[in-house]
């Protein structure tokens, strides 16, 4: 290795690192920064002390990782800062961390949805087997529509969360299973083509894509959230590489345990969009439209900070004292 220019490559960083050191206070963003800086600096440390390398090169670095755990041991952030953290760093990192698997999963949900829906659309029989034609009818006419004004609001909102909420922390808690949650996935997407069928061969397909997509939109794709984290933290589990399983499990979960909080406050911008946007009286156009331009909304926010956390070097994780790392 070439120590001089890995040592010049590195000083930026080293610089940086030494004027957060210096200043008297700190913003959230400035401790996130501090964190990042220092984790690295701490691998740098490790790297140039395995080679021959000049003495005062490595007590400089020394001086300077020691005084940067100082600081962070001795940080102690604001409920505001923490809560800014968690909604700027650690939530939008995990989120975007397992954004491949959510599109993975999401297509195949999606493929599950339409295939069971014209299977299903194709062979009457299997509805009739579990239901007279009569009582398909009247869902399609009736209680498609009904169920989402029949309860006040606010009851409705609050038991629509709850049911989803349920459904999608029990996944990420099922997730050494890994067969649970993908299971639970795909039954709620086949029972969405189901529906579908059922309002296309006795109803109104367009009623069904009207009423559903308001929150479906953000409900289903929080239950593929759901299911990613769920096995991303079955693969860490599994398959943890180099790392010892359990150490692998818990930067995993460190990372994306988020989700499950997440999800809940995501479940409930969607459960109040089905107790409230849906069943309103706006065109259908103008609904779908709302809830496209929330979607999106929540996408962008995920997207932006996930990428800016990224590019200064952020991991969302926690700092290794607080983390309990086993050297």
């Amino acid at each position: 290795m070439d120590i001089d220019a890995y040592t010049a490559g590195r000083t930026e960083d080293w610089t940086r690192l030494a004027q957060l050191n210096r200043k008297r206070r700190l913003s959230g963003a400035e401790i996130d920064e501090l964190m990042g800086l220092y984790h690295r600096a701490s691998a740098d440390l490790a790297t140039i002390t395995s080679v021959p390398t000049d003495p005062d090169v490595v007590l400089e670095l020394t001086n300077l990782v020691s005084t940067a755990r100082g600081r962070i041991g001795g940080t102690r952030r604001t409920f505001r800062e923490s809560v800014g953290g968690f909604f700027t760093v650690t939530l939008p990192l995990a989120l975007y961390r397992i954004g491949p698997i959510f599109l993975v999963l999401m297509a195949l949900s999606l493929i599950t949805a339409v295939f069971t829906g014209f299977w299903v659309y194709t062979h009457p029989e299997i509805l009739l087997a579990q239901q007279s034609e009569i009582e398909m009818r009247q869902y399609a006419e009736d209680s498609f529509k009904a169920y989402y004004s029949n309860y006040p609001a606010p009851d409705f909102a609050a038991q629509v969360w709850t049911n989803n909420a349920t459904i999608a922390v029990l996944m990420v808690a099922m997730f050494f299973t890994g067969a649970y949650p993908v299971y639970q996935l795909l039954m709620n997407f086949a029972n969405v083509g189901v529906a579908g069928a059922i309002m296309a061969k006795y109803g109104d397909l367009g009623v069904f894509f009207g009423l559903i997509t308001p929150h479906g939109l953000l409900e289903l794709s929080c239950i593929v959230l759901a299911c990613a984290a769920a096995l991303r933290l079955f693969w860490a589990l599994f398959v943890p590489g180099e790392d010892p399983r359990m150490v692998s499990l818990a930067r995993a979960g460190r990372q994306f345990g988020p989700v499950a909080a997440g999800l809940i406050i995501l479940l409930g911008i969607s459960g109040l969009e089905e107790a409230f946007l849906t069943p309103s009286a706006l065109l259908t156009p103008v609904k779908i439209a709302v809830a496209v331009v929330v979607y999106a909304a929540l996408v962008t926010w995920v997207v932006v900070f996930a990428r800016r956390a990224l590019r200064a070097g952020l991991s969302g994780d926690l700092a290794e004292s607080a983390a309990g790392y086993v050297s």
